[in-house]
């Protein structure tokens, strides 16, 4: 091949490739400024949240007098979608923190058993409500284990929730604690249908 046709086909591939890069980097400031979006957005839903949280917490703990049957229900319902929304405000600021690679641990020497127990306080009425068991079980020769123990809670949280809402009535949810051979190993299982195959 003539170097009339190296020449032409040399520029093309330099003009490919730098059309290739301005898009990515296009994308990639894209993405940069969505995920800031994301995590301004979820910063600033906190604070109000939290006031939301703390006012329902409050009038249900009957701070200002007794409340009616009716009013009780009603409080309930927006003290329970106040505390999800809040939980949803935190997942999206963590994923855009661990996208922007900000992620943070304040680690300790952490009960790993006694996290799980705070976990399954703080789930035990919805798995009631949906009629699902929860058992824990963990080596009883485990120590205190170096770890966030904030993010651990998220994470448990996050798995066991989405194992009440998929396991049906009847259904039986198994948190596990054991020791591996270099780590600690979590597990979550339950009885329900799990994830289609084609998905």
């Amino acid at each position: 091949m003539g170097l009339f046709m190296l020449v032409p086909l040399f520029c093309l591939y330099v003009l490919q490739t730098t059309a290739n890069s301005r898009k990515l980097r296009a994308q990639l400031i894209e993405n940069q400024t969505k995920d800031d979006f994301v995590a301004i957005v979820s910063h600033e839903l906190r604070t109000p949240l939290a006031t939301i949280f703390n006012v329902l917490s409050n009038a249900l703990a009957g701070v200002w007098g007794e409340l009616s049957d009716e009013a009780r229900t009603e409080f309930k319902t927006g003290h329970t979608n106040a505390k999800r929304l809040a939980n949803v405000v935190s997942n999206l600021l963590d994923m855009s923190t661990i996208r922007a690679g900000r992620v943070s641990l304040e680690k300790s020497q952490v009960d790993i058993p006694g996290l799980i127990h705070s976990v399954t306080e703080s789930v035990k009425a919805n798995a009631k409500k949906k009629g699902v068991t929860l058992e824990t079980s963990h080596d009883p020769h485990l120590g205190l284990v170096f770890c966030d123990p904030e993010m651990i809670v998220r994470v448990i949280t996050n798995l066991v929730g989405n194992a009440i809402k998929f396991t049906d009535d009847g259904g039986t949810i198994s948190i596990a604690v054991r020791n591996g051979p270099e780590d600690i190993q979590v597990s979550v299982s339950d009885t329900g249908d799990g994830i289609a195959q084609e998905n």
